[in-house]
């Protein structure tokens, strides 16, 4: 079965890959551990999808990404009843609006392999 699998390691990201994912970044996502907005975002994306794309092929060729992508700002965030119980909030993890996309970009291409080499389910 395997002669018959294509190879997930060569995965390679497109400025084209980039500038998809980055149009759809919503300005009204809060910034995580990095302090980048959308809102800073959204403007400059096109000015900025070659350098993400190197940035973004480097980190996939080195195995590993910035230590400000692996922290996040955990946030609770009312649901509803008294707001003096704990139980009526929920936990958010805020993180990386670019690590977000880089994830986003290769979860895209991990799903992709998988159909196409008939490595999942469709239920």
């Amino acid at each position: 079965m395997s002669s018959l699998v294509s190879d997930i390691n060569n995965i390679e990201i497109t400025e084209d890959h980039v500038r998809k994912c980055m149009t759809k970044l919503r300005a009204d996502k809060s910034p995580g551990s990095d302090d980048i907005s959308p809102r800073l975002l959204i403007p400059i994306a096109e000015e900025i999808v070659v350098p993400l794309t190197i940035i973004f092929n480097k980190l996939l060729e080195s195995g590993s990404v910035p230590e400000d992508w692996r922290t996040a700002n955990v946030r609770p965030i009312y649901e509803k009843g008294k707001r003096t119980s704990p139980e009526n909030y929920r936990q958010v993890s805020l993180t990386s609006q670019i690590c977000k996309r880089f994830e986003h970009i290769v979860r895209e291409d991990l799903v992709q392999h998988l159909e196409l080499n008939h490595l999942i389910n469709d239920t």
